[in-house]
């Protein structure tokens, strides 16, 4: 998945389901892979937060930035930690 404005990416495994209108991607809570190697575990191949900028726009309330409701880009993956977890389950 990668942010249309060019904010980053990251990978993700997608399940499409009726819960989420066509159009919509939902993402869950997953901030790294414990079996993965290295200090940081793949915190930032798979985390969601590497592909949201937190530089705005705020929201006027809460002063939080704006991480819903943003476009982004899907790709189909051939390499990369998600396939190789994939193959180990």
């Amino acid at each position: 998945m990668e942010t249309a404005a060019g904010g980053g990416a990251c990978q993700l495994l997608i399940t499409v389901t009726e819960d989420v209108p066509p159009g919509i991607l939902r993402t869950g809570m997953g901030w790294w892979l414990p079996e993965a190697d290295g200090p940081d575990r793949a915190a930032l191949t798979v985390n969601i937060n590497t592909a949201i900028s937190y530089g705005g726009p705020w929201d006027p309330i809460t002063g939080s930035a704006d991480t819903g409701g943003l476009p982004c880009r899907l790709a189909k993956l051939t390499t990369g930690i998600i396939m190789k977890q994939e193959a180990i389950a």
